[in-house]
């Protein structure tokens, strides 16, 4: 649906445009409607400061917004090509990070390795490793867009001796 707005200096210079009307402008943006505008600048001596401020605001305001679900992906896959695989801290390695827009999870891949790489601690781990990876996930203020919305956050940790072997697995 294209819903086209054509402004004039004249309009502006008048002030018909109230911030009533860029905000309808953004409205419709949020519903990826596409939105053209059309500026003409023939008496652009005579807009007052106001106007052009206007202008400038409604122009931003209608900008591209890309949805929550494209900004996890690109995220995600940014988090994987610059840091993965981090450095191992507390017997943990993260070898990936991707979103799933289908079921709307965040999925971390990491390799447990050392004292950890073995099923037999993780069992008897479970309950800890689970608490705190979910305290980690309830207090990541850059999650907080994500909880809300719904998303949910799973981890799969591989042994680091053996890459197919899944040791741990949750979803929170």
């Amino acid at each position: 649906m294209d819903v086209r707005l054509y402004f004039n200096a004249k309009t502006l210079r008048h002030r018909e445009i109230k911030l009533c009307d860029f905000a309808a402008l953004r409205f419709n943006n949020k519903y990826k409607e596409k939105i053209m505008i059309s500026f003409s600048f023939n008496n652009i001596k005579k807009l007052p400061i106001v106007g052009v401020l206007l202008l400038v605001v409604g122009v931003m305001l209608s900008s591209c917004q890309e949805s929550l679900e494209d900004r996890a992906v690109r995220q995600a896959k940014e988090y994987t090509e610059r840091y993965c695989p981090t450095p191992v801290v507390n017997y943990s390695r993260t070898d990936s990070i991707v979103f799933d827009q289908k079921r709307h999870v965040y999925i971390y891949y990491l390799s447990f390795c050392g004292m950890l790489d073995d099923q037999k601690v993780v069992d008897e781990n479970r309950d800890r490793i689970t608490d705190m990876l979910t305290q980690s996930v309830r207090e990541s203020t850059g999650l907080r867009n994500f909880i809300e919305a719904g998303f949910k956050f799973e981890y799969v940790c591989h042994s680091e001796k053996e890459p197919k072997k899944v040791l741990f697995r949750i979803v929170i």
